[in-house]
């Protein structure tokens, strides 16, 4: 009777585990994030110049909160992707006398090129990213080239990678999914702009 009462502790104490084991695997797999790259049609910047010159805008600020827009066809397939950040402004290092005309401490969306689809359990979710692009965080000190988005009111980045530049760190770490080329042209840009606007 002893072994018996022993062997059923043991029973339930494996089926605990086992069950415990199982929502640990479920919340990681639901929650785990893959990243894949879309390619995409852009205009690529070779020097700094063509690149300020084409911009409605050169501000300075830090994103405040981001969400994901996804829209989907009734078949499922994704038409429309981006985050919308919302981005509070720190300088107005300039803006096109022709477009709404900012102020330190507004805050303006901008759209980033990336987005997540859930792919549901067991696949997780995928960020999907243009040309490598990453996500500004939270709480960093950026300087952005946009173009304003007429039809949508929202700000595009202007050279996709190439239209945003992390001035917190020494080398923007989000953009490590970039070639050797573009991550080298980054950083020249980035030393660059550093002179010019900070």
């Amino acid at each position: 009777m002893a072994q018996s009462l022993r062997r059923k502790k043991v029973i339930i104490i494996l089926t605990v585990m086992v069950l415990i084991s199982s929502a640990i695997a479920y919340f990681y797999l639901e929650e785990r994030v893959t990243f894949e790259t879309v390619q995409a049609n852009y205009e690529v910047f070779e020097t700094p110049a063509p690149l300020e010159e084409a911009s409605d805008f050169i501000l300075t600020g830090t994103p405040v909160e981001n969400e994901n827009y996804l829209r989907t066809t009734r078949e499922g397939y994704v038409e429309i992707a981006y985050t919308m950040t919302e981005f509070k402004l720190s300088e107005i290092k300039y803006q096109s006398p022709t477009v709404y005309n900012f102020e330190p401490g507004e805050t303006i969306t901008v759209i980033e090129p990336t987005y997540v689809y859930d792919n549901h359990f067991p696949l997780g979710k995928t960020r999907f990213s243009t040309g490598g692009y990453t996500l500004m965080e939270e709480g960093q000190e950026y300087l952005l080239f946009l173009d304003y988005n007429e039809e949508e009111d929202t700000y595009v980045m202007n050279g996709v990678t190439q239209g945003k530049y992390n001035f917190e760190n020494d080398f923007d770490t989000n953009e490590l999914r970039l070639s050797d080329h573009a991550q080298q042209q980054h950083e020249e840009f980035r030393e660059y702009f550093i002179e010019q606007y900070r």
